[in-house]
């Protein structure tokens, strides 16, 4: 079993976790597996920063060979319809995520530029109604639907259809869902999506 040495030893020996090095920027550490979480915190600490955590998460994957199963281009509700987004949506998608933070709409519209990014857009009106962007490490994040759009299963066919995007390209599909997101959960499970346990979520104190 991986006891996470390497980790701990690797974070030992670089100069990017140093307390004077980051006197004027905030450190954080993005979805660390709890399994090696007190090792990384560990090895943090005896670099002389002090940790909080802010999420804890659900690990979600699924096979490509399995996502390349959805029929995302046959199943597409006929009110609906897919498209690729661009920056022009950031400030849209930053008004309504609920994790927004000041300038953040900064961070969307760079996930946007850098990755692809999908959206369910109505055929009547080509209101966004449903989106969902990919991190810099390939991870599905910012998932969300407009309330009055929500238990349509637009969800569901935004991460089918990014997933199916990621297995045609040789990649499994990925994403973490704080755990209090009850229905993101069931949603991902449904899906068959499966739980690789919990991730971490946390920043320096300041």
């Amino acid at each position: 079993m991986d006891s996470g040495k390497n980790i701990y030893e690797g974070i030992k020996e670089t100069n990017k976790f140093e307390a004077d090095d980051c006197n004027d920027k905030i450190l954080f550490l993005y979805a660390i597996h709890n399994k090696f979480y007190p090792i990384v915190a560990k090895a943090v600490r005896e670099k002389g920063i002090n940790l909080s955590i802010d999420d804890h998460c659900h690990m979600f994957s699924i096979p490509q060979e399995e996502a390349l199963k959805f029929e995302t281009d046959f199943r597409c509700p006929p009110d609906v319809y897919i498209k690729q987004l661009d920056k022009s949506y950031a400030n849209f998608i930053n008004s309504i995520w609920p994790h927004r933070y000041e300038d953040s709409e900064k961070f969307i519209e760079l996930l946007i530029e850098m990755n692809d990014s999908y959206g369910v857009f109505l055929k009547s009106t080509n209101e966004l109604v449903s989106w969902i962007l990919l991190s810099m490490l390939g991870q599905l994040g910012v998932l969300q639907t407009e309330d009055e759009h929500k238990r349509k299963g637009y969800a569901s066919l935004i991460t089918k259809y990014m997933s199916k995007q990621l297995a045609l390209k040789g990649y499994n599909a990925f994403g973490t869902v704080i755990d209090t997101n009850h229905s993101s959960i069931s949603m991902f499970t449904k899906l068959g999506f499966r739980s690789l346990g919990i991730a971490m979520y946390s920043h320096q104190q300041k």
